[in-house]
This record gives structure tokens, sequence and C-alpha cells, in this order.
């Protein structure tokens, strides 16, 4: 659904010309250590975004108010801004509490642009070219020669972000050998939790980031002033980043498939999960390589394999199947609402991998039988051409399955009854149980995980 807020666009960007990135504090507090980062709207409109690192037992191998630890926290208050900046879309963001080379101007002006992909297409102005939509300022750092601190020669193991889902369970499973430590960020599920205790982890295991919101801004997005999807993703990547460093982990492992380079709208650079596609992971992977260390590395290990060979994957693991979760809206109550896409399109890939009986378990429900998901079924399987915003992946990867599961039963659901001759009459060239993308950042040792366990 697209909002013609154009005159609003252009309103706002008159009356808050600047967004502003003032300032940041680190506290050291009795249980966690404390971030605040202070933003303003042409100093007329004032923010604290505040995070909130448990301390637990955690012994860091590098000290948190370090010149080093400092920049990563200093970059990760830029990427916090962006939730402040879309009010407005103020078409200066200034950065006052840091300096930033041209090389860094432009990445962030890329991020920001294409993270808010989305927000600008629901509201109306996404034709607008980047450089005029957004112009990074800050003092110039023209330092020759930047090179990263070498503190990680000893670092190893892997930090493994948890949403809850089915992806991160299977990254765990994938690298159950290994020396892995679990990490959430803000959104923080029951569903998280309940993963790592069933993988075995304990609650001291987990190192947690936690994100407080300015109520203002919350207030401002229920007054009208521009709201919607922001780069979460790119979030965590520098969270991540610095749990990373703080715990010692040679690797950050994501959970990313290779569906989230798929853009929502054809045609256009639109994607909900711009920051999780492989794009942003080679931005990042090169802009903390620059600036922070050449020896960490961040890179998802289900970038080369597709939804339905995570999904069998997932098949294999039941002890999982009453605690995932993936739906965002029933979030806060920890379940599938089985009314969003989400919920449609993960059920739709369950289906034909583990039969109607154990989905209908695990979902309550049986969706495809749900007349009222026809609109919502059309756009993932590519009837109609926008694709749904949300995590989801191809319409192909879902056709797959299902065709496979039409030609294997007699009694249809309403929906796959609905558009049977569609599903059956779809070429598809691909065959998803042996995919194989080779555009990612997987280290050698991991993809012959994935060779043994997957293709």
């Amino acid at each position: 659904m697209i909002n013609n807020n154009l005159e609003k666009f252009y309103e706002l960007r008159n009356l808050y010309p600047v967004f502003i990135f003032k300032n940041y504090e680190i506290n050291n507090l009795d249980t966690y250590y404390e971030i605040d980062y202070y933003y303003s709207i042409n100093n007329q409109i004032d923010f604290c975004n505040t995070i909130k690192i448990q301390k637990k037992k955690f012994k860091y191998s590098t000290d948190i108010n370090s010149n080093y630890i400092k920049n990563i926290i200093f970059n990760l208050g830029i990427v916090e801004g962006i939730s402040y900046y879309k009010t407005t879309c103020s078409p200066i963001y200034k950065i006052e509490c840091g300096t930033l080379d041209s090389y860094q101007k432009d990445w962030w002006q890329k991020l920001i642009y294409n993270g808010l992909g989305e927000l600008r297409y629901v509201n109306g102005f996404s034709e607008m070219p980047m450089k005029e939509f957004i112009i990074i300022e800050a003092l110039e750092d023209n330092t020759d020669n930047k090179i990263p601190e070498e503190i990680t020669k000893n670092f190893k193991g892997n930090l493994i972000p948890i949403g809850g889902g089915k992806d991160s369970i299977v990254t765990l499973e994938l690298l159950k050998k290994y020396n892995n430590a679990p990490f959430m960020f803000f959104h923080k599920r029951v569903a998280s939790y309940e993963t790592c205790f069933t993988y075995g982890f304990k609650n001291q295991d987990i190192f947690e980031i936690d994100r407080y919101l300015d109520d203002d801004m919350l207030e401002m997005n229920k007054k009208g002033y521009i709201n919607g999807h922001v780069p979460i993703s790119a979030m965590i990547a520098f969270s991540s980043y610095l749990a990373a460093v703080l715990l010692g982990k040679k690797y950050i492992v994501l959970s990313n498939e290779a569906s989230s380079n798929e853009g929502n709208i054809p045609g256009t650079n639109i994607n909900h999960q711009y920051s999780k596609s492989f794009e942003f992971e080679s931005d990042f992977n090169n802009y903390v390589t620059k600036y922070f260390s050449k020896d960490i590395q961040y890179f998802s290990l289900l970038r080369p394999i597709s939804e339905y060979q995570i999904t069998k994957q997932l098949a294999k693991y039941p002890k999982y199947f009453p605690i995932f979760k993936s739906c965002n809206a029933g979030i806060k109550e920890n379940k599938w609402c089985c009314k969003c896409s989400k919920c449609l399109f993960v059920y739709s890939l369950l289906l034909p991998i583990i039969g109607e009986e154990k989905t209908i378990k695990i979902f309550n429900s049986n969706l495809l039988n749900d007349i009222e998901l026809n609109d919502i079924f059309e756009k993932l399987i590519g009837i109609q051409c926008e694709k749904p915003f949300e995590c989801v992946g191809t319409k192909e990867e879902i056709l797959f399955g299902l065709k496979t599961y039409i030609k294997n039963n007699n009694k249809l659901p309403i929906l796959l009854e609905k558009h049977k001759e569609y599903i059956e009459n779809y070429n598809i060239s691909i065959n998803f149980n042996t995919y194989f993308n080779n555009e990612n950042l997987v280290p050698k040792e991991y993809l012959k995980i994935l060779e043994k366990e997957i293709l």
C-alpha cells in the first residue's frame, strides 16, 4: 500500500533541513554498560537513544573505553540514528561527534538511501535520486594509510545472531562442533531464548545488547511524521561486530539466504531485505576491513543455499518445531498470527517437506484453506508482481515444493486447488534440492559443512 506523502516529505525537509548526530556517552554501571546517543532534528527536536550491553560473566578481550571500541560505538551511533532521521528525511545528515573520510560518507549515503528504500516507496518519494535525497556531512578525516588496529590475532570461534526463526536454528545446528556464542540485539523474542535453551545454551551464555528508542520519536510516528521500515539488519551488523570484538570471536555468522538479494518491486532497487542482501554483506565487510580490523569476518553461512534447502534441513531437527517463530505480527505474544505473508510463506515451505499434519500442528491452522489469504498467496507465488514487504523467499522456491505436493496429493487445500493450474504449469528452471549460489563470502571450511550436510 502506497501512501502519498510527497507533499509532507517536502514540507518536513524544508522545515528541518539538518539531522544531527551530536554526541555519545559510555557509562559503566553495575550490571551493564550503557551507551547514550544524542541526536537532534535541526536543533529543534532532541532525542536520546540508549544501548545497554549486559555484562553477565563475560570476560572482554578489549577495553570498552579504548579508542578502538569507541570508533565502533561511534559508527553504531550513525546507523542507530536512521530511526530518528527517517521521521523528517532531512536532506543533510550531519555528524558532529566524529570524523569521516570521503569513502565513508559515500558508504553511509548508500546505506541510508537503500536501507530506506521500502520507506521511500510506500511513502511515495522513491524516485528521488540518492544524491538529492541525502548528503552526509562530517569533519574530514584525511589520514593517510589508515590501518585498523591489529587486535584480533588470537580471536576464534563464532558469534551467531539468533532471531528465533528457522534460519538461525539451521546455522546453530550446522556449526554445532564449533566454539559458538549466541547473540541477541533489540528484537529479543521468546522464541530466540527458547532456541538457545533447546540448543543447550544457558542464559549466561547469551550476549545481549538491548536497545531503547526515545519516546518522543515513537510519539512522532503516531502523529504522522514519516514512518516506515529501517535497515535493522545493518544495526545488527554493527552491534554484532562490537560484540564479536568484545568477546574475541573471529567470525560473525549470519543466517541470510540467497533470496534476500531479490527486491520487492521489479525494475527498482526497493528491497525490504536490503541490509540482509549480499550487496550489503560485501559492503559491510569492505568497510570493517578498512576501518576496524582485517581479521574478523562477517558472512552468512546460508547465503549459498535456498529457503527450500534450509527448510529441509530444519525438518531434521523436530525438537525445534514447537518453539521456532518467524512472525513479526505475533512477536509480542510469541505466536504465529496466521494472517501475514511471513506465516503463509513458512507454512507453504513446510507443507511439502514435513506434510500437512505436522505443519498444521506448528501453526494450529491450515493456512492454505484460508481464502482471505488469497491476495497474499498470489503475491508470494508471483501472480501479482509486487512481492510482500517481509522477509520471504522467491516465488520459485515456494512453487518448487508446492508442485511436488500437488503431484503427490489428490485432496488439496483451497488456495492450492484455486491456483493448481498456474502452479503445475509454472516452469521452474532451478532444482532447489541441489541449488548453490556462488555469490557468497563463506570460508572454505564452512562451505565443506554445507556440501556435506545439504548439497
